[in-house]
């Protein structure tokens, strides 16, 4: 996490990368480090940059917890970080999910100072958002996040990928339209204007729930459920059992896995290779984890 972010705010201090300056094409980074201004490192989007933090900071509270002081200085130096990518990735759903891992872990370690602190901590950037005007923080505004403007959660925008998604699955409910062919199929489902083209990058469910719905159908939407009943019931059976004085241990990999589950409703993760693998990663940690200490 240290790593990464020092690259991240160097990218962003020095305005240049030579990762994508000479080593990899990136359609992404003249957009976001030239003219936005938000962080990318070696993660190639501001996006998938956001994600990656969701799902590793919970791992911060376990140094944080520790008792010796360089730990604790070490933990909180990664937790900084990585809620300062968070936030400088100015992406809603990123947010979304890191709410949703504090919050959880909080809950379920009943820890009602972090709980009602990280509740304040949300208004307060809803608030500041709300007010920031031209800046990146606007993103996470009012009006981004619930209604007012074209991508927010009530705006045509998501309402109309519902409804192609909802199409999609009533053609084909068992199998669905088969994997990554929603961009390929986007204008059968649209029913945009005559002669109305929407930009490549949108032609997409942009909610990787749809995404299983519409490509995988009834087979992919059951096999993913019994998946995440599977993860987070043995984990969290494990962890109510209790484990010592490090029962906490167990709730890092789950919290970072729910906080995905949350992201992921605001963009098709399983179709970026790092944050895919990040959570295959987390669930795996907590299903191992509950098979070990059986």
């Amino acid at each position: 996490m240290l790593l990464v972010g020092a690259i991240a705010l160097f990218e962003l201090a020095s305005g240049t990368s030579m990762l994508y300056e000479r080593l990899v094409p990136n359609a992404f980074y003249t957009r976001y480090i030239k003219i936005c201004h938000r962080p990318i490192g070696p993660l190639f989007n501001p996006v998938i940059l956001g994600s990656y933090f969701v799902g590793c900071l919970p791992f911060c509270f376990f140094f944080i917890g520790r008792k010796g002081k360089a730990e604790k200085i070490f933990g909180i130096a990664a937790l900084a970080v990585g809620v300062t990518m968070i936030i400088l990735s100015a992406s809603r759903g990123v947010f979304l999910g890191f709410s949703a891992a504090v919050l959880f872990y909080a809950a379920a370690r009943k820890n009602k100072k972090l709980f009602l602190g990280f509740l304040c901590f949300i208004a307060l950037t809803i608030t500041i958002g709300t007010m920031a005007g031209g800046t990146n923080l606007r993103q996470f505004g009012f009006n981004k996040f619930f209604v007012g403007s074209q991508d927010s959660m009530a705006s045509k925008y998501r309402t109309d990928r519902v409804w192609m998604a909802a199409r999609a699955f009533r053609d084909h409910p068992v199998t669905g339209i088969g994997s990554n062919n929603f961009r390929w199929r986007f204008y059968e489902y649209a029913r945009m204007p005559a002669g109305e083209i929407a930009a490549y990058e949108q032609m997409i469910t942009d909610n990787m729930y749809l995404g299983i719905l519409a490509e995988s159908g009834l087979i992919g939407v059951g096999g993913f459920t019994a998946f995440l009943i599977y993860i987070i019931t043995a984990a969290a059976r494990k962890y109510k059992k209790g484990w010592g004085a490090d029962a906490s241990m167990r709730l890092m990999p789950l919290a970072g896995f729910i906080g995905l589950l949350v992201n992921m409703a605001s963009y098709d993760l399983f179709y970026w290779y790092n944050p895919f693998l990040l959570l295959c990663f987390l669930a795996g940690l907590a299903a191992a984890d509950a098979a070990w200490s059986k």
